[in-house]
């Protein structure tokens, strides 16, 4: 399982527009924010997630609880990590059937995991208005791993992408 974090997920990108008009785009200007933590394992199709208001080490902790939790019998999960606050805290609690892999500085691109996110947000969360932070939350909760399928397709390693 690798780990997904830290994007921003109801930006506005391109639309297309007739021309001689204006593209239409619902915007609105209240700010808030929540964090997602997502684990998924394209090859089982499996995947473990949670929204919390912040990202702390009590919360990281608690994902890496949720993993290990799903991790079958005789199995062990690889989680690969940037290098955020949380990931890196002596108090941190790593349950015995799950490995830290922490990557270099300014290397997302070796998350294979990375390339989930941009999907994510284009299929599920640009270009939208929430009414509440509620509603936020309860479409995090409901996308923010992706279905099985998303996950194959998206989640590739950087042998398959750097591959002429």
């Amino acid at each position: 399982m690798e780990l997904v974090q830290g994007s921003r997920l109801c930006e506005c990108f391109r639309v297309t527009r007739h021309m001689g008009g204006q593209p239409r785009i619902v915007r609105d200007h209240r700010y808030g924010y929540v964090c997602l933590f997502s684990a998924a394992c394209p090859e089982a199709g499996a995947a473990v997630g949670h929204v919390c208001a912040k990202a702390y080490t009590v919360e990281m902790s608690r994902h890496l609880r949720e993993i290990g939790e799903q991790v079958p019998a005789g199995r062990h999960a690889l989680v690969v990590l940037n290098g955020a606050g949380w990931h890196r805290s002596r108090e941190l609690e790593i349950p015995d059937n799950v490995s830290l892999l922490r990557l270099p500085p300014c290397s997302p691109e070796l998350n294979p995991v990375e390339t989930l996110f941009p999907v994510l947000k284009h299929r599920h969360f640009a270009n939208r208005v929430f009414e509440s932070a509620e509603h936020v939350r309860g479409t995090v909760e409901k996308y923010g791993t992706g279905s099985p399928a998303i996950q194959k397709r998206s989640c590739r390693s950087p042998q398959e992408w750097a591959a002429p």
